[in-house]
């Protein structure tokens, strides 16, 4: 229940906070390449997600410095209009290993119609998680399928322990 409680802080906090100085900035680079795809089975983690299906748990993701990791949701968001994300990292302990120095940033993608690919409309780095080794972000939904992209801009490999995607229906 704990872990619950904190992943659940982590996710929620950073929406309260403010947002990073660095969206602001104008765009200087492409967005991030498809990496490998890594298909989640949803692991239940309470008796509501069973249910409800509403989250999918996806745990040890290695991404190398300056790859990304591409993470397909099985989850309908027809009927969601918006989609939690939270990242975990047990390595991430301290100011130099944290999440916020990696070079972490977290991007939303959607399935829309006359769209020959997916659809990039949102990021997050990390920089704006409130904590060195957990964060999260709440993303808007743009289309019934989603693809979470962990994008690695750092010098280091980055490793998160869990990545949980969670929606609620309208």
């Amino acid at each position: 229940m704990k872990i619950i409680k904190a992943g659940l802080a982590a996710l929620l906090v950073p929406g309260l906070v403010c947002l990073s100085m660095a969206e602001d900035r104008p765009a200087v680079e492409k967005s991030a390449e498809p990496g490998p795809l890594v298909h989640a089975t949803p692991k239940v983690t309470s008796r509501d997600a069973a249910s409800s299906g509403n989250s999918e748990v996806f745990e040890n993701l290695v991404i190398a410095a300056g790859k990304t990791i591409t993470l397909n949701s099985a989850l309908d968001y027809s009927a969601s209009d918006s989609v939690a994300v939270s990242v975990l990292c047990i390595i991430c302990s301290t100011a130099a290993t944290s999440l916020g120095n990696s070079g972490l940033v977290l991007q939303a993608r959607w399935t829309v119609a006359d769209a020959g690919d997916y659809v990039t409309t949102e990021n997050r780095p990390a920089t704006t998680f409130p904590y060195s080794d957990a964060g999260g972000a709440v993303f808007n939904v743009f289309g019934p399928q989603f693809r979470l992209v962990l994008q690695n801009k750092g010098t280091q490999t980055i490793a998160l322990q869990q990545v949980t995607i969670f929606h609620r229906s309208k």
